[in-house]
């Protein structure tokens, strides 16, 4: 033995051990890993972090909180969502069949909603026939709130049941539940 070690070229460790493909796989599969587990994935892991949205109206019983709200309307929760390609808030509602009658009057009244229209097997909107109505912080006139920027953003108002067969307003009472979804739009600056 002459004492001499040969010393072995330096081996890659890690991902740098695989194939480029193969690293790029493995690369996803760690950023989708961290996604389903809800861990804070690094900025520019993917694509750009959307800038927070301003400070504005929380979710909440909106049509309460406008006094546009019948009694006999259920609030069932609120959550932040997205419809077509707007960031909205989005409250669920529900009503029995038998009260539907009302509370559609009340939405057609307070938010220019059109009436309910049988299609195929459920009750829902014609087409463009949500309601509108203006959102504000409570407790201020419609002039004062355009004044000051309490202003919160409009709100549209959207009825319907699930699949029935019953097509005939007469048999509303038949049909266990109707639903009201109230989305306030949030602009993005």
């Amino acid at each position: 033995m002459s004492g001499y070690t040969r010393a072995l070229p330096p081996q890659p460790s890690g991902l740098s051990r695989l194939p480029c493909p193969q690293r790029l796989a493995a690369l996803v599969l760690l950023f989708c890993t961290l996604l389903a587990l809800g861990l804070p994935v690094p900025a520019g892991a993917g694509e750009a972090v959307a800038p927070p949205l301003p400070p504005g109206p929380a979710c909440g019983d909106f049509l309460a909180m406008a006094g546009r709200k019948p009694d006999v309307l259920e609030f069932l929760g609120c959550e932040p969502g997205r419809d077509a390609r707007f960031p909205v808030l989005a409250a669920r509602y529900r009503v029995r069949g038998a009260d539907a009658a009302l509370v559609e009057d009340v939405l057609r009244r307070e938010s220019g909603m059109r009436p309910l229209v049988y299609v195929c097997c459920r009750w829902e909107m014609e087409k463009n026939g949500q309601g509108r109505f203006g959102f504000r912080r409570p407790g201020l006139s419609r002039p004062a709130a355009q004044a000051d920027g309490g202003l919160l953003g409009t709100c549209r108002v959207r009825m319907g049941s699930g699949d029935t067969e019953y097509y005939e307003r007469s048999e509303w009472l038949l049909i266990p539940w109707f639903y009201v979804t109230v989305l306030l739009d949030l602009k993005r600056p």
